[in-house]
């Protein structure tokens, strides 16, 4: 089946592949692919786990999970929707329903991403998919907001207060944001000025 499914999704996007979900989570923190297909039953560490931990990882919680089982009664997919997963899919499944399912999970980010940069009322929260990810951008926006009379506020001051290393930082907000931190800095501040 990943054979198949590697195969079949190469075709139209840069596809690695891991034996294992153990394996997988090393994949992603090296590579930080845009999304992650994973099987409930997957050796030495199982889909519900993996996508647990990815979810609860700040180097990689923003990248969203498909979990492919053969589980299909109504329990099981709130056990997959509870460990994080952003899409759930019931083998057998035809493979074109997943590279749709794919396909809507990339545009609905950057649908999302796009909104929060071109209007007013759009909320960074949005942008965020994960508890962890929702708490990064929350202190982000209160540090911003509470010096919002400081025209000199810096990624320096961010990554302090963060405690982060500026290109961990430009990476987490590039990543949620698709704008770089000195630019998520003035949409804050634009939107902030405009809503008063």
């Amino acid at each position: 089946m990943r054979n198949y499914l590697v195969d079949f999704l190469s075709d139209y996007y840069k596809v690695f592949e891991a034996e294992n979900g153990e394996q997988g989570l090393e994949i992603c923190r090296q590579i930080k692919p845009a999304l992650c297909v994973a099987d409930i039953m997957m050796p030495v560490l199982d889909g519900l786990e993996f996508c647990r931990v990815l979810k609860n990882d700040g180097d990689i919680s923003h990248i969203p999970v498909i979990l492919l089982t053969a589980l299909s009664d109504n329990d099981d997919k709130i056990r997959g929707y509870s460990s994080g997963a952003d899409g759930y899919l019931v083998k057998p499944f035809d493979p074109s329903l997943l590279k749709t399912r794919i396909e809507n999970i990339i545009q609905s980010r950057m649908d999302l991403k796009g909104k929060f940069s071109g209007e007013v009322e759009s909320d960074a929260t949005t942008l965020t998919h994960s508890p962890i990810d929702e708490k990064f951008m929350d202190k982000l926006i209160q540090l911003i907001e509470g010096d919002m009379d400081n025209l000199e506020l810096s990624t320096a001051y961010l990554c302090q207060e963060l405690g982060m290393s500026s290109s961990k930082l430009y990476r987490k907000i590039k990543e949620l944001t698709d704008l770089a931190p000195n630019e998520f800095i003035r949409t804050i501040r634009l939107k902030k000025q405009l809503n008063f």
